[in-house]
Formats: C-alpha cells, sequence, structure tokens
C-alpha cells in the first residue's frame, strides 16, 4: 500500500487576503492618494455648501458684522462660508434676495488691505481696478454718485449700469419691469440684455473700522437707475452703525460678576 505524504499540506499556511485592492497597487501611489484627496475635498464642499444655505447659521453671522432683529417676509439670505478664503481681500459676504422681485443685495466685509481702495471709489464715483474689471466687460453707463442719510448717519454711495440707456429705460416703471413674472414673460434677445444690470454700491463702514463693509444694491434687467430711497428701505431693519454685541469677558485678575459662572 502507498505511503500518502500528508505533511506538506498539513503544513502550509492559509494565504491571507491582501488588505489593498488590486487596482490600488496598478494605478500607483499616486493615483491612490488622488483619490483620497477628491474624497476629502468633496466632502469638504459638501459640508461648506450645506452650511452656505442654513439660514440660521447665515442669519448669525451676518448679525455679528451688522445688527438686526429679523429680517422681513421673503428675504433669502445664503452665505459664502469657506468659499471666502478664495476671494482676495475679502473676509466674509452675504448675498440676500427679495422674493417676488429681480433684485439681490450683496454685504460684502472686507479686510483692511483691500477696504480704502474700494471705500475711496465709491466716495469719489470712480470705479477701482476691481471693480472695473468686475464690470467692464460689461460696460458701465450713467454713474453717479452721493450720499444717503440713514438713523442719522451720511452714507457714502456710487451707482451704476450695464447697459447704454434708451428712451425706453429709463422711463419704464420699477413695478412693471423689476418683478420675477415680466422676467418669466420677457427673453432677452442677447447675452447683453440677459446681464443687464442697475447697481448701487454703499460703504456702511463704521468710523474707525480698519477694514471694510460694503452693500451691493442689485436689480436685473433694464429699468431706471436704483435710487437712494430703495436702498435706504432696505436698510431699515438694520441697525446702522451700531457696534454688534459680544459677550464681555472678565479682565486678567478680575473676579467674575455675580451670578456668573467661572
Amino acid at each position: 500500500m502507498a505511503e500518502v505524504d500528508w505533511g506538506n499540506e498539513a503544513s502550509e499556511a492559509p494565504k491571507k487576503k491582501s488588505r489593498v485592492p488590486k487596482w490600488a497597487w496598478f494605478c500607483g501611489g499616486g493615483c491612490l492618494l488622488a483619490l483620497v484627496v477628491a474624497g476629502v475635498l468633496a466632502a469638504l464642499v459638501a459640508t461648506n455648501v450645506s452650511e452656505m444655505f442654513d439660514e440660521g447659521k447665515q442669519l448669525e453671522e451676518l448679525r455679528a458684522v451688522l445688527p438686526f432683529e429679523s429680517l422681513p417676509e421673503g428675504h433669502q439670505i445664503v452665505g459664502t462660508g469657506a468659499l471666502t478664503g478664495f476671494i482676495p481681500g475679502v473676509e466674509d459676504a452675504w448675498t440676500i434676495r427679495i422674493g417676488g422681485e429681480r433684485l439681490q443685495v450683496e454685504i460684502t466685509q472686507y479686510a483692511p488691505s483691500a477696504a480704502g481702495e474700494l471705500r475711496d471709489s465709491i466716495a469719489s464715483g470712480e470705479l477701482d481696478a476691481s471693480a472695473d474689471q468686475q464690470f467692464g466687460s460689461l460696460g458701465i453707463f450713467e454713474s453717479a454718485h452721493g450720499e444717503l442719510e440713514v438713523q442719522g448717519r451720511k452714507l457714502p454711495w456710487m451707482r451704476f449700469q450695464t447697459f447704454k440707456p434708451t428712451a425706453e429705460s429709463s422711463e419704464t416703471a420699477p413695478a412693471e419691469s423689476d418683478t420675477n413674472e415680466q422676467a418669466d414673460d420677457s427673453k432677452p434677445s442677447s447675452f447683453a440684455d440677459a446681464v443687464s444690470m442697475r447697481v448701487m454700491m454703499v460703504d456702511l463702514t463704521r468710523e474707525g473700522e480698519a477694514g471694510g463693509l460694503v452693500l451691493q444694491f442689485q436689480r436685473q434687467g433694464k429699468g431706471p437707475p436704483v435710487e437712494p430711497s430703495e436702498v435706504i428701505e432696505f436698510l431699515a431693519p438694520f441697525k446702522i452703525g451700531e457696534q454688534p454685541k459680544a459677550a464681555e469677558q472678565p479682565k486678567a485678575g478680575e473676579q467674575p460678576k455675580s451670578g456668573e459662572q467661572r
């Protein structure tokens, strides 16, 4: 009877499965690293987009810069969140859209390095390089500047439009040209018509601040110029010039006030 050799088969340990997929080795470490980075970036973008559209969060962040109790019904706010880091000279920004109107308002907080030139441009009525780059390709027409008074403060403003003035655009009533109903019914005949805007920029910066806070009141489509009274009405809920409330911290060596926890 022939002998059976069980030694070699019995002594062999089962092969372990590789923890790294074969495709990962095939595309190389660089490819795997790129996929990991892409996954992290996707997660960050998704989180940031969620925060941008978090109305409660954005209202609180705007309130910390420009105090107000609440916004009127129909106002929708969107923030820029971490994306602000990709815009040179901008520390934070918010866009407020008003339901039923072809209108949006941008409130931007500028760093000291960028605020001075922009504020000078608004006060003088001459666009700086950054604003000219933003709107210059569309055309700058009918520019004007002045001051409006809100809550006892005089605020410099500058306005312009991105289309050539015509008798029709200057005589159109706001009720006929500045509503979404009109926008839905009218089809722009060209790209220039589609991006036609009437803009007013207002300097909201508080006295003594190193940076800048600028409001951009922007109506879409052709029509009469933006009037200071429109901006004054929009700013009614805001406390212009009031310092945002901040939690008071006890000074070094100072005991907390009665009722405060250590």
